[in-house]
Order: structure tokens, then C-alpha cells, then sequence
């Protein structure tokens, strides 16, 4: 592997270094069909009324947690994803509210006015949660390296 792009906190696998490429920033996203008219979204306790969705990297404690506000949701249920691209499929079905970043979702949200996809709610928060380019240490060699045979 020369060089790998993950979503994480580091540290990763022994020998693997990692350099921050931009925070994430996160928000709740919603088909407009989901959106009930007598539950709306105006404060973090009225997602109690929806089904929340989370992807592999189940970023909705750290969201409540940037929010202040995680003595607020009660318990976090809902399906689990192994991909954010399925969590974002079954969003736009409008079987629940995800988090998501931008570039996720920034044609769907620009598709709304076309009567498709997902409505961008809730507080845009960055997480500790990041995008980091990772790939192998980079060994030095010594000057003793040649008596192990390396």
C-alpha cells in the first residue's frame, strides 16, 4: 500500500503513520417524505421520534456529544450499516434521519429542488472524527544494517 484514505482516529496497525487532510463535519440528513408536520425537528430530544440510521463509524454519541447535549436523546437504536453509502440509500428511502458530511451527500441535497433526495437539518458540528491520509512508516536505515543482513 502506498497510501490509503480513511475516516478515524488514529493510531491505526503498528508501523502505519497517519496526516490529518481536513476535519469532518457532520449533520443530520432526512428524506422530506420522512419529516413528519407534527414532529418536527426543531431541537436534538425530537429525534426520539424518528429512527435513527448509523453507518460503520456511528457518529451520533459524538454528535449529541459536541452538541452538549447526550443526557438529552436517551438510547440510540436503530439499524446498523457496514457502508455510509447504505446508511445514505435507506436515508433517501426514507426509513430514517443519518448523519452524514457534505461531499456524501452535497448532489442529493442539490437534487431536492427536483423532488428527490435528502433535506440537510439539524446543527453542522465537527467531530474528532477525521479524514487522514495513512501509509507506512518510513524506515531509516542504520549503519549497522548491513551486519543483520537487512
Amino acid at each position: 500500500m502506498d497510501i490509503a484514505v480513511r475516516l478515524g482516529k488514529p493510531p491505526f496497525a503498528k508501523g502505519l503513520v497517519s496526516d490529518p487532510l481536513f476535519p469532518l463535519q457532520v449533520f443530520g440528513v432526512a428524506s422530506p417524505q420522512l419529516l413528519k408536520p407534527d414532529h418536527p425537528v426543531h431541537t436534538i430530544s425530537d429525534l426520539q421520534n424518528y429512527v435513527l440510521l448509523h453507518d460503520c463509524h456511528d457518529l451520533w454519541p459524538e454528535y449529541f456529544n459536541a452538541l452538549g447535549c447526550t443526557n438529552d436523546v436517551g438510547e440510540l437504536k436503530g439499524p446498523h450499516f457496514s457502508q455510509s453509502s447504505l446508511a445514505i440509500d435507506v436515508t433517501i428511502a426514507g426509513q430514517g434521519i443519518a448523519l452524514t458530511s457534505e461531499h456524501l451527500v452535497e448532489r442529493d441535497i442539490s437534487a431536492l429542488n427536483r423532488a428527490f433526495a435528502v433535506s440537510k437539518f439539524c446543527a453542522t458540528v465537527r467531530i474528532a472524527v477525521q479524514r487522514l491520509a495513512v501509509r507506512q512508516r518510513v524506515r531509516t536505515h542504520s549503519s549497522f544494517d548491513h551486519l543483520a543482513g537487512a
